[in-house]
């Protein structure tokens, strides 16, 4: 498989790779709005303690950020469904009242219509970035310019920032 240029969440490690930041991401802890922690303004980590969740499939960058928190703090959580799509784990979150990890981009709409409510976590530890990535010996055409453009147009994250939710607190 030859691909010319890729977008790409974590840090590549190939030296022949060029990797330019231009996505900057914000995964929050996301629940339904039947879910006990729904609109609450502050929830203390060890309160996730004993809760169901859906969580990315193995492999997943998302999914590695949250278990590298979840073995941080001791959490003993539940995970009931693994999925490897936005809209199943939305599903999993609203119908099975689950609780997910999942950047806040995927979630505007519902969190905007009321439907789901989230968590930042603490200390900005859930930040990402996607990086534009292509080969160093690469010849750039108009287009791969073009795309890298349209791209970066999606780092405005400020409108996102000001979504209703609550914050995720050391106990």
């Amino acid at each position: 498989m030859e691909l010319d240029v890729g977008i790409v969440e974590g840090r590549v490690k190939s030296r022949d790779l060029v990797s330019i930041p231009l996505i900057d991401d914000m995964l929050v802890l996301a629940c339904g709005q039947n879910h006990l922690f729904f609109g609450r303004h502050t929830l203390f980590i060890n309160e996730l303690n004993g809760h169901d969740f859906v969580k990315r499939e193995p492999g997943s960058g998302t999914r590695e950020l949250f278990e590298n928190f979840i073995v941080r703090h001791g959490l003993d959580i539940h995970t009931v469904f693994e999925e490897s799509t936005p809209d199943s784990i939305k599903n999993a979150i609203q119908i099975n009242n689950c609780m997910a990890v999942i950047s806040i981009r995927l979630l505007e709409k519902e969190i905007q219509n009321g439907e789901m409510y989230v968590f930042t976590g603490p200390h900005k530890e859930w930040n990402r970035h996607f990086s534009f990535v292509y080969h160093k010996d690469k010849y750039l055409t108009d287009s791969i310019l073009r795309l890298k453009e349209i791209v970066s147009s999606y780092n405005d994250v400020e409108e996102i920032r000001k979504l209703p939710g609550g914050k995720l607190v050391d106990s």
